[in-house]
């Protein structure tokens, strides 16, 4: 081997090792993950986000923050994370309000499309919603409840924590099915129509199990029905309110979102170690008795239920001409 010759092959071997480094990307997570919560703390996004937090932190050995960014019913914070990097370091903890009922609601102002600029990674779990009265509220079961807001010249007011909320939609449903008219009043948050519900300032709520439920036990709230198919096993005395009205149905879901263009494999991971969590028989039977349901499933599968929530609140949002002022 000539001198010239000797010299190009000790240059080539001395590149090899430059070149895979360069080409090598770090495994996920290399850094903090940042778990948007678009709501304040305490609600059902962000106790699930913070279980969720401390397993990925257990399984990955690296640091995830909660980051609670609340305002327009989920909104902002959704559109914070659709404008974010989509390298999987921030995800959107979102629900059917973020990714279904406000941007029906909101289809000439929204700044993001649930559908374009996210990829559906994780369906977490999902709760019914229930009926509650204020103590003073004449009314003990569903069928008095109804014949109150027929007779009621003022009508029935009841809270929710937005226009487009779960809350809300499942009042717009309970009324056109009952044939009564009551007054929607909107909050910024759980917390505060929470409180303005047990001390009497508005009358009523569909509200998610897990802020409620403490309310109902203390005697501070009267449960009056559940909005899913069949009573929770925790509060087995409330019926569903399907027996009173045929076909009535609105269930709270929340889910993991990535910013469109997320890779495959990282939304991948993130998917299978979040199902992960949701098998999980300890974690199961924590949330159980918080009347929520874990619900794994494909990214496939979370898409589709996606889809089918778009086309039956769509219908109704449609049909009542429910606006962000309504």
């Amino acid at each position: 081997m000539n001198l010239i010759t000797r010299r190009a092959c000790l240059g080539a071997m001395a590149m090899v090792p430059f070149a895979g480094h360069t080409q090598t990307t770090a495994p996920f997570p290399s850094r903090v993950v940042k778990l948007v919560v678009p709501y304040p703390p305490g609600g059902g996004n962000d106790v699930l986000a913070r279980g969720l937090k401390t397993h990925w932190e257990q399984k990955w050995g690296q640091a995830v923050i909660v980051d609670n960014k609340p305002g327009g019913n989920g909104t902002l914070g959704t559109e914070v994370v659709a404008r974010a990097a989509n390298d999987g370091y921030t995800v959107l903890m979102g629900s059917i309000a973020t990714h279904v009922t406000s941007p029906l609601i909101k289809r000439q102002s929204s700044r993001y499309d649930p559908v374009k600029e996210f990829t559906p990674v994780a369906m977490i779990g999902s709760t019914p919603l229930i009926l509650t009265v204020h103590p003073s509220v004449k009314a003990n079961n569903l069928r008095e409840f109804i014949a109150l807001a027929k007779a009621t010249r003022e009508g029935v007011s009841y809270a929710s924590v937005g226009n487009g909320s779960a809350g809300h939609l499942a009042g717009v449903m309970f009324e056109q099915l009952a044939g009564v008219e009551m007054l929607h009043v909107p909050y910024k948050g759980i917390a505060q129509a929470s409180t303005d519900l047990a001390g009497g300032t508005v009358n009523a709520a569909f509200s998610n199990v897990l802020n409620v439920l403490p309310l109902i036990r203390t005697g501070k709230l009267r449960a009056l029905g559940v909005t899913g198919p069949k009573s929770l096993d925790i509060l087995p005395d409330v019926p569903p309110i399907s027996q009173v009205l045929p076909g009535y149905a609105a269930e709270l879901w929340w889910g993991l979102f990535a910013p469109a263009g997320i890779p495959a494999d990282v939304a991948r991971k993130m998917h299978d170690e979040s199902n992960r969590y949701l098998e999980l028989p300890e974690v199961k039977k924590k949330w159980a008795e918080e009347g929520i349901t874990l619900t794994p499933m494909s990214q496939q599968e979370f898409a589709q239920q996606i889809a089918r929530d778009t086309a039956r609140w769509g219908e109704l949002i449609t049909t009542r001409k429910i606006t962000e002022g309504s």
